[in-house]
């Protein structure tokens, strides 16, 4: 998976876990990761692993080492993501 894909896919989930915490259900036409997410295994890492990546947040990504850590986040909840067996 290169780096726009590693993008995507992240973004996805989070946008999935923002919409099932705003109440909204997922339905046979919604996207693999809101689908999968509110039953997946992981649900509560993946979670948890936004919310420990908001509290450090302040607004904006304008270091090398935010950068790093939007990189570290993407990659964790992703493989937190695929580990549904």
């Amino acid at each position: 998976m290169n780096e726009k894909q590693t993008k995507n896919a992240a973004e996805s989930i989070v946008k999935a876990l923002v919409e099932l915490s705003l109440g909204k259900e997922p339905n046979i036409f919604s996207k693999s990761p809101f689908r999968k997410l509110a039953e997946h295994k992981n649900y509560t890492l993946i979670r948890d692993a936004y919310i420990d990546y908001l509290k450090e947040f302040d607004g904006k990504i304008d270091s090398d080492e935010d950068m790093k850590r939007l990189f570290d986040f993407r990659i964790k909840i992703l493989n937190y993501f695929n580990d549904d067996k």
